[in-house]
């Protein structure tokens, strides 16, 4: 009996280092560059209207992306972003724009491949301190503790399994009421992987079933994407992953194609959203 009360509080004393948690999990971002094929669904009144997304993706900070419209929108739209160095490019009618991107654009946190950049991009977003990733005092051994205590780190239960929660707990957020809810990363413990984070700007995305694919990449099947609509209610986006692929390049060819015009899409219903989750998100 004695051992079962102790169980819970064992499991939260022994969690590693910040940096070991951050490395294990780029460790599954894979290597080189990968063409994923997923679809997006936006829910409507009849069926849900499907874009087809496909990604060329070499890290976090270099993509390629190509969105088609599907059934009758087959050959009605076609868009492509190029995203390089922290801007997003876009040519339609033969100009040119160009976007910073921010934290709302949520594909970049799968593709981290240098735990430097996943942990520089929790502080910026005060998901964590950045003294949770500097160096610990070395113990009598001369070497750096093993895990770690700080109220930025602990464990949470994710989708019924646990996981390495990056960010405070609303509850402990001085002076902060439900909502707002404080940014947070959940790293999935066993497997490393990303299994749901929320940006300061209140955006929610939870991962699901994840694969393993070629050169180490572990990529979940399904995403879903939550956030505050203009007229407050909650807005819900399903990714579904189609199709992975490594490519043998050694970089990635970003060329800029002539993107067709929203206005000129009979998106029906789904126009609202469709155009917040690509003005937004990607």
């Amino acid at each position: 009996m004695i051992w079962k009360i102790f169980l819970p509080l064992l499991s939260f004393a022994f969690i590693p280092k910040a940096t070991t948690i951050l490395q294990k999990t780029v460790d599954n971002d894979g290597s080189g560059i990968y063409t994923i094929e997923q679809e997006v669904q936006f829910p409507s009144a009849q069926e849900p209207l499907v874009l087809k997304e496909t990604w060329i993706i070499e890290n976090d900070n270099k993509m390629r992306l190509s969105v088609r419209g599907t059934h009758e929108l087959k050959d009605k739209l076609h868009w492509v972003f190029l995203y390089e160095n922290g801007n997003r490019y876009l040519l339609q009618g033969g100009v040119k724009s160009v976007k910073r991107i921010d934290d709302d654009f949520i594909e970049k946190y799968f593709h981290f491949r240098k735990p430097e950049t996943f942990a520089n991009a929790l502080v910026r977003m005060k998901v964590a301190p950045a003294s949770l990733f500097a160096k610990k005092p070395l113990t009598h051994l001369g070497h750096e503790p093993d895990v770690q205590s700080d109220p930025y780190l602990r464990l949470a239960r994710v989708g019924g399994g646990i996981a390495y929660a990056f960010g405070l707990p609303a509850e402990k957020v001085p002076g902060q009421q439900q909502e707002p809810l404080p940014p947070a990363f959940f790293i999935e413990q066993d497997q490393f992987v990303l299994r749901k984070f929320r940006l300061p700007s209140q955006v929610e995305v939870s991962a699901d079933r994840y694969s393993v694919f070629a050169r180490g990449l572990n990529f979940p099947r399904t995403r879903v994407v939550k956030w505050i609509g203009h007229d407050r209610s909650v807005d819900q986006v399903t990714l579904q992953t189609i199709h992975v692929q490594p490519r043998f390049e050694k970089t990635l060819s970003l060329n800029l194609e002539d993107s067709t015009r929203p206005e000129s899409t009979d998106l029906g219903a789904a126009r609202p959203l469709v155009m917040e989750f690509y003005q937004r998100f990607r």
